[in-house]
């Protein structure tokens, strides 16, 4: 017995919406998971240490007196991410705000340059279309099409002698890239705290060399040696020094 065209349809169409499709395993999922990690893991740690770098090497601390764990480093990258974040937002927003008219002109100038050059070139195409002129038979035409030919070897062999320093360009632009902003970043956050002199740190009282007694702020104790501020300038005396500190009074919430 035949069956109507219409049935066959209706057949078919309920056969193929029972088809489940087939979904990727879970196992490349963390093949990808793990490929990410690995590319992000020394990534943040680039961005931690740069960070804390510019940090001390604001206060012209020898960052090798204060060697940090890995774990330690990566929370620090995410404060550079945050303080990073924050910095470029307020950057663009203030160029924004400064530059706007600019901001605005220049796309609208390229884009009617754009749009000029391409009326003129599509006018030009059509002129010579119009004169049946074949470009293959003009001598211009001619010797740049031997000047391309001749020149393929030489780009071929220029290429070639040129993938090592291209190589190692785009890593040293990739190291500048995840080093140099985040440690500038570090030395900003470093600046702010030395503007309000360390206010929200504890306090210690230590006697110098000299014999004065005086009131500090630590920026930093790790390890054998502790960082402290006083009046604009960094010190960096051992942690068996530091006996006791006192913390700032919490304050209370503004309402």
């Amino acid at each position: 017995m035949m069956l109507p065209n219409y049935l066959k349809y209706w057949g078919n169409t309920v056969q193929n919406e029972s088809v489940v499709l087939p979904t990727k395993p879970p196992i490349q999922w963390l093949h990808w998971i793990t490929l990410l990690l690995a590319v992000i893991t020394p990534v943040c740690y680039l961005n931690g240490k740069a960070f804390r770098d510019g940090y001390l090497s604001y206060f012209h601390i020898n960052t090798s007196m204060f060697p940090m764990d890995a774990q330690t480093i990566f929370e620090l990258a995410t404060s550079a991410w945050v303080n990073g974040c924050v910095a470029w937002l307020q950057a663009t927003a203030a160029t924004i705000q400064t530059h706007w008219i600019q901001i605005v002109l220049i796309p609208v100038c390229f884009s009617l340059i754009y749009a000029v050059a391409r009326s003129w070139w599509t006018l030009l195409e059509k002129r010579a279309m119009a004169q049946n002129i074949g470009l293959d038979d003009r001598k211009p035409h001619r010797i740049m099409q031997f000047i391309r030919t001749a020149s393929k070897p030489l780009l071929v062999l220029a290429l070639g002698s040129y993938v090592l320093y291209t190589a190692l360009l785009v890593i040293a632009a990739g190291l500048l890239l995840f080093v140099v902003p985040f440690a500038r970043v570090g030395a900003e956050v470093a600046a702010k705290h030395a503007a309000t002199g360390f206010r929200n740190s504890p306090e210690v009282v230590l006697q110098s060399p000299d014999g004065v007694k005086a009131s500090y702020r630590i920026i930093e104790c790790y390890g054998s040696f502790c960082a402290l501020f006083r009046d604009g300038r960094a010190y960096t005396v051992p942690s068996s020094a530091v006996t006791w500190a006192i913390s700032p009074r919490p304050q209370p919430n503004e309402e």
